[in-house]
């Protein structure tokens, strides 16, 4: 404006410039708040999806989290258009990981890996095992874009950092692999819970193992930095809920599937565990529940309460999806 102002209006006699100021209305009245109301056609569609499709440990956090993207996200399955930035990166760096991972430890179900073997293995033939991953996930065109080849390196190492902390892992404690991204679900029924409807739950448990003692330690895998101090939960009243319980809910989310689909095997606790590539050398952080390694069955019968809780404030006609301003939002963002 100023080159236009000192340059150019001096030399045109038919430009005309005028100076205005505009000032804001600083009170403006507040934009309403967003909320999806509970009419039947909006609960019908909500008890089809936690009697159908099934409650994941996931749309239980964003429920908890922020009400209204997870009626459009899981009830209605509205999805933000994919595009290449830092968040889809994210997304495929774990399903990357994940499925590599999958791939390595699928062949010594029911038995202890030999991981001097896996990790010398790995630094030979990682790269290649994922490209060859990565070209499933991206096209010819993205396979050139700098910014997907980055990950190429990343995944290697994050695999072999992984691989590193499971060979010192075994050296102090035997274990077995018991199952790897096994898809399990579960019945609450309307006795568990005092709802009128059977909830559905399920999840995919990213690895169990079968620990010397005979317990089982269910581990979840995060491309995102987890702390120590993320998996350390209290008894006693988790609502409101609060971001720093999402991790350790999610844990005791898949303790009570992985429990309930296995009656037949065990009756006693379960670990559970999360590995972070972005925290790799703290190695596997553990859930501690009231300072206790252990998820008793009476630990996951408080969960079940819990889980009960809030779908019936879900189910509650009275109380409409409302957006949580202060979380992030998957939609009108």
């Amino acid at each position: 404006m100023l080159q236009i102002k000192n340059e150019w209006a001096p030399l045109d006699p038919f430009l005309n410039l005028e100076r205005k100021v505009h000032v804001a209305d600083l009170n403006q009245p507040a934009v309403s708040e967003l909320k999806i109301e509970k009419t039947p056609e909006v609960l019908a569609g909500l008890r089809a999806y936690l009697t159908e499709k099934g409650l994941s440990p996931s749309a239980l956090i964003t429920y908890l989290k922020n009400p209204h993207d997870f009626y459009l996200a899981y009830v209605l399955g509205l999805r933000e258009e994919d595009r290449l930035s830092s968040d889809i990166d994210h997304a495929i760096l774990g399903q990357l990981v994940h499925n590599l991972l999958e791939d390595i430890y699928k062949p010594y179900l029911n038995r202890t890996p030999d991981f001097e073997e896996l990790f010398k293995s790995w630094q030979s033939s990682g790269e290649k095992r994922v490209g060859e991953e990565m070209e499933k996930h991206f096209s010819a065109d993205m396979m050139a874009n700098g910014r997907i080849q980055l990950l190429r390196p990343i995944v290697k190492k994050w695999v072999a950092d992984f691989l590193e902390n499971e060979k010192k892992r075994a050296k102090k404690s035997k274990f077995q692999v018991a199952a790897v991204e096994l898809p399990l679900d579960t019945i609450l029924e309307p006795h568990e819970t005092g709802l009128s409807t059977p909830i559905r739950l399920k999840g995919i448990v990213d690895r169990v193992d079968q620990l010397d003692s005979g317990e089982y330690l269910i581990t979840d895998y995060k491309t995102g930095m987890v702390k120590d101090r993320d998996l350390k939960l209290e008894s006693g009243d988790w609502l409101p809920f609060e971001e720093k319980m999402s991790k350790a809910l999610q844990l005791l989310y898949y303790a009570v599937l992985y429990s309930r689909n296995n009656q037949h095997l065990f009756s006693g606790p379960v670990q559970a565990s999360i590995y972070s590539f972005r925290n790799a050398k703290a190695g596997l952080l553990y859930l501690y529940y009231n300072r206790d390694l252990q998820i008793s069955p009476e630990v996951q019968q408080e969960f079940i309460r819990f889980v009960s809780a809030v779908v019936q404030e879900m189910l509650n006609p009275e109380i409409p999806f409302v957006r949580n301003e202060d979380a992030y939002q998957k939609f009108f963002a």
